[in-house]
């Protein structure tokens, strides 16, 4: 882990943040760990937390893949908004 910011040497702390990976054409955001610094808060990737990152992204990926389609709404996989409300109603 780069203890130290590459900027301002400022000490380096553990933040997250969002990922945007492409994949089977859609856009997925994920988490993603990276160092943080604790004096300009500029923020980086490094190795101290690929093996969780590429994990993260890899449940995304498998979360679009294992999530039923829907002719109604492909991207998302389930009923429109309304739909799920009246359907959640009449039970």
């Amino acid at each position: 882990m780069a203890l130290q910011c590459e900027r301002c040497q400022g000490a380096a702390e553990p933040a997250a943040q969002t990922r945007i990976i492409e994949y089977e054409g859609q856009t997925l955001h994920c988490l993603a760990l990276v160092s943080s610094c604790m004096v300009c808060g500029h923020r980086w990737e490094d190795e101290t937390y690929e093996a969780e990152n590429l994990l993260f992204a890899e449940q995304a990926r498998a979360a679009v893949s294992s999530r039923p389609r829907s002719s109604r709404d492909p991207l998302v996989g389930i009923a429109p908004r309304e739909q799920r409300t009246t359907m959640s109603q009449s039970h």
